[in-house]
């Protein structure tokens, strides 16, 4: 779990900074492992930078969640 917060940590600014990112967390991905999972309001646009299956070794997950508004 160390390493997965290291990578996180180390990455998660760059992926918030492309368009469509909304998020960036820990947790269970679709085939049960754990990884970073990166939420997203548009899946092509990210898809589009080719993000990988794994950054040093912690496998990542995309997910649609849609836009995030924040509230007053």
């Amino acid at each position: 779990m160390e390493k997965i917060r290291a990578v996180k940590k180390k990455y998660e600014s760059a992926w918030l900074n492309m368009p469509g990112v909304v998020s960036v967390g820990i947790g269970k991905m679709a085939d049960g492992q754990i990884g970073i999972r990166i939420g997203v309001s548009d899946k092509a646009a990210v898809m589009k930078k080719k993000l990988p299956a794994k950054v040093d070794d912690v496998p990542l997950e995309v997910f649609y969640c849609g836009p995030i508004n924040a509230c007053d």
